[in-house]
């Protein structure tokens, strides 16, 4: 085996830094495993957000026969889709 596929599959940990870095779980690594996890929460609260949007936009299209395939009256699909997208 090469030296440089032994390098390749060495944990980074174990992998020598340039000079002047700091491995990742520094005291900066905190800060940015926060923040990465703040902005992959984010992206999913506006996915789920969307998704309440086209939900409740679809429920307006049916006829009254899908709606009643679902188990929904007309009432019943239009106060779900009056509700605003932040809402459960």
């Amino acid at each position: 085996m090469g030296t440089m596929s032994r390098i390749a599959r060495a944990p980074l940990t174990q992998r020598a830094l340039p000079a002047g870095r700091r491995p990742i779980n520094s005291r900066w690594g905190g800060v940015v495993s926060l923040a990465g996890g703040m902005v992959v929460a984010l992206t999913d609260l506006l996915y789920l957000w969307q998704q309440r949007l086209r939900d409740r936009e679809a429920l307006l299209q049916m006829t009254t026969a899908q709606l009643k395939d679902i188990g929904l009256s007309r009432a019943d699909a239009l106060q779900e889709a009056e509700k605003p997208f932040w809402r459960r």
